[in-house]
């Protein structure tokens, strides 16, 4: 169909480069009636005129004849052009920001596993809070209280977050295409899963987050919401919870249900929502899930919720590492951009399901090493008879990429630890403890003078200067009484003298540790922060904190201009003319001719410059 649409331009080219030529030759001959060959070498010189008279109107006419066809062409190929580049453009952007992505959660995965120790430390703390004789050891409890599925579930957004935001740049894109002629239902944006498709025109998008499957008895996940911030810039509704095969009824471990609609939900914006570990009725969804550590807990995976016009679908990854959509297994899942006219450009985007879900594993990896080291601890305070703060598993850290140390082992291994610290202690107490321990507020930036009171109110230090270290959530400490809501290790340097007459020297002799609980509380009398005296001063305990996206910025490929005026096509045959005019001066020997033809090429040469048309360069340009 194109070659005929060619070749009909072409031969409209050719039938108008002969009516153009033909014109040409009969100016070209028309001789005034008053000259005569009054000599052979007249009508030699006359003769040899014409013929260059004519043969310049055949080069000026092919010229003519070339740009009106070369002009149709380019005008009718402008729009097809400019959509096949902006296909091109937009699928090499994905392939580049894949691997981005890919390299990016590599890394992420790696660093994760880093922080093995310090989530193991704060679930340890936790556990000595909530220790009582006779109570059951529970991981929910206390990895909820440690931060560590919180702190997962961010991660596990902030790795999903900036893929998603891409996707979400390709419906913006899809808009603004719809809003320019060269475009406007003329470009598909398509999901494809091996020969299904599933695209619009309209309406596109895509969430890479977690899939849950719960079934009976394997049916609870942990849920933080809050997995966007408030200058998130991806500009797009937040969601962070699909409900794919209707209303579901989510049932909070300790009591409350949360009732959800069928589709995306913004889980901040449901009533009596907050995060927690919740049990899902049998289905299918999607979210960022983190796996908790309970026979209980439902298998999670990693997806791509998929959007095409009003209509929603999921992909997920299966443990074989193929693609699962509407319960067909499929080797891959590509993005498609298909032009009207051009060729449909594909980027396969499988790999960051598969990235995903390698970050799922590290979260859900912590979450495993924490446990075991909490339940260690916890066993060790039930045949003690008391807990303590300061029993760790950590004097012998699982340090092992691919082996595991599980809770007796670490229970044995803490217990040899701990009698061998003793017997250190005991061989070299007296040294260890001489001396004075010189303090700086450069150092350790954070003093306080004040009393440490029980749950009962009973005074434990009074007027002591002293540090407090928090491990659950940031705080607000200020002059005046204190609630302690979470656990904390106050260190006491001294008692006594006023912060600003205070020598910052401190000696085990006076120096002790004292753990507090939640319902204890801090009176603080004077606050020194960075070596100033303030009134209170926010604590920003470590954590992951939601990082945002950032909007991405949008260029579309525009169009060559369009040349459906006719200035092109005036400006090149007034330089014809012109052209003709001064090639004929020696038939007619007038003045006026060259006159003429002047003006005419200079209207030529001035029309495309006050019209911006390039239609002559591109003539030009063709020859």
């Amino acid at each position: 169909m194109i070659e005929e649409r060619a070749a009909s331009k072409r031969a409209k080219a050719v039938a108008a480069v002969a009516l153009l030529a033909v014109a040409a030759i009969g100016g070209a001959l028309m001789v005034d009636e008053g000259a005569g060959f009054s000599e052979p070498a007249d009508a030699i010189v006359i003769t040899a005129s014409m013929l260059a008279v004519m043969l310049i109107a055949a080069i000026v006419v092919a010229i003519i004849g070339w740009a009106m066809y070369f002009y149709k062409d380019v005008s009718a190929g402008a729009d097809e052009w400019a959509r096949n580049e902006e296909a091109k453009t937009v699928a090499s952007s994905i392939a580049l920001g894949l691997a981005y992505y890919k390299n990016a959660l590599d890394n992420y995965a790696q660093i994760w596993g880093l922080t093995d120790e310090h989530f193991i430390r704060t679930a340890e703390i936790a556990a000595s809070a909530a220790w009582q004789k006779g109570k059951a050891y529970s991981p929910e409890e206390i990895l909820e209280d440690a931060g560590v599925y919180l702190n997962g579930s961010y991660m596990l957004a902030n790795a999903a977050a900036q893929t998603s935001a891409h996707f979400h740049s390709l419906d913006e894109r899809l808009h603004l295409w719809n809003g320019l002629d060269a475009y406007r239902g003329k470009m598909d944006l398509s999901w494809v899963y091996g020969q299904q498709s599933f695209g619009s025109k309209s309406d596109f998008d895509g969430w890479l987050t977690g899939v849950a499957t719960p079934t009976a008895g394997h049916d609870k996940v942990y849920l933080s919401g809050n997995t966007h911030t408030a200058g998130d810039g991806s500009g797009v509704d937040h969601v962070d919870f699909w409900s794919l095969g209707g209303p579901a009824t989510l049932t909070k471990t300790g009591g409350g249900t949360v009732s959800l609609p069928t589709g995306p939900t913004d889980l901040d914006t449901v009533p009596g929502f907050e995060p927690g570990v919740y049990t899902l009725p049998p289905g299918t969804y999607a979210g960022q899930f983190t796996h908790i550590i309970d026979p209980a807990a439902a298998p999670i995976t990693s997806g791509i919720v998929m959007k095409a016009g009003s209509a929603y679908r999921l992909a997920s990854l299966g443990a074989d590492r193929k693609i699962y959509v509407d319960g067909g297994r499929f080797d891959s899942l590509s993005v498609r951009i298909s032009p009207d006219g051009g060729t449909p450009q594909e980027t396969d985007v499988s790999s960051a399901l598969g990235k995903l879900r390698q970050m799922q594993l590290a979260v859900g990896s912590t979450a495993s090493s924490s446990s075991s080291s909490a339940a260690a601890v916890w066993s060790i305070f039930g045949k003690a008879g008391a807990a303590s703060e300061y029993l760790t598993t950590l004097a012998v850290p699982d340090s092992y990429q691919d082996i595991a140390v599980n809770e007796a082992q670490k229970e044995l291994i803490t217990i040899m630890a701990m009698a061998q610290l003793a017997d250190y202690w005991s061989s070299g107490r007296d040294k260890i403890s001489a001396g004075d321990f010189k303090l700086s507020s450069d150092s350790l930036q954070l003093f306080v003078r004040g009393d440490l009171v029980d749950k009962d109110g009973t005074i434990l230090h009074k007027d002591a200067i002293f540090t407090p270290f928090y491990y659950g959530s940031d705080l607000d400490l200020s002059k005046g009484p204190n609630q302690n809501t979470q656990t904390a290790i106050v260190a006491i340097w001294d008692k006594g003298p006023a912060l600003s007459s205070w020598s910052f020297t401190s000696s085990t002799a006076v120096a002790s540790l004292q753990a507090m609980q939640s319902g204890t509380s801090v009176y603080a009398y004077e606050i020194m922060y960075g070596g100033q005296m303030v009134d209170s001063v926010h604590l920003d305990i470590r954590g992951i904190d939601i990082i945002d996206p950032e909007k991405i910025q949008i260029v579309i490929v525009d169009p060559p201009p369009k040349k459906d005026d006719p200035w092109g096509l005036v400006s090149m045959i007034l330089l014809a003319l012109g052209i003709v005019a001064v090639a004929s001066f020696p038939l007619h020997r007038r003045v006026m001719l060259i006159a003429g033809g002047a003006v005419c090429i200079g209207a030529g040469l001035l029309i495309p410059i006050v019209t911006g048309n390039p239609l002559l360069g591109i003539a030009l340009g063709a020859v």
